[in-house]
């Protein structure tokens, strides 16, 4: 609530039909449009972070927060409810991604299972 109402103060259009994220171009009356918000604050944040990557989206962006819940331990119910995701074949087979770390160690582990722990080192 505090982070919308400083944003409430400094915003130019807060009559009570318009939008809180407002186009200047409709004087208030249209939100903001997803890519003058890309334009607008994500590429600036990916240049500040140094990503090079050239195709990157909202989808890329969403796939990565996936990923790095999951890999970092979060519950799939916990990673679904961030992600806003009603099912976690949602989440999982859309957006989550494993990690190089997660696979080599699963890799390891199925190796020592099959082979024994001296042959799979």
């Amino acid at each position: 609530m505090e982070a919308l109402k400083v944003w409430k103060a400094k915003a130019a259009y807060t009559a009570s039909g318009d939008w809180v994220f407002a186009s200047e171009f409709h004087f208030g009356k249209q939100p903001l449009w997803q890519g003058t918000l890309w334009r607008r604050n994500v590429v600036p944040a990916i240049g500040r972070a140094g990503i090079t990557k050239p195709k990157l989206g909202w989808h890329s962006l969403r796939r990565s927060f996936a990923s790095l819940l999951l890999s970092s331990g979060a519950s799939l119910r916990v990673s679904m409810e961030l992600m806003r995701h009603s099912t976690a074949e949602m989440t999982l087979g859309t957006y989550a991604q494993t990690v190089g770390d997660e696979k080599r160690d699963a890799g390891s582990k199925v190796a020592s299972l099959l082979l024994g722990s001296k042959q799979a080192a």
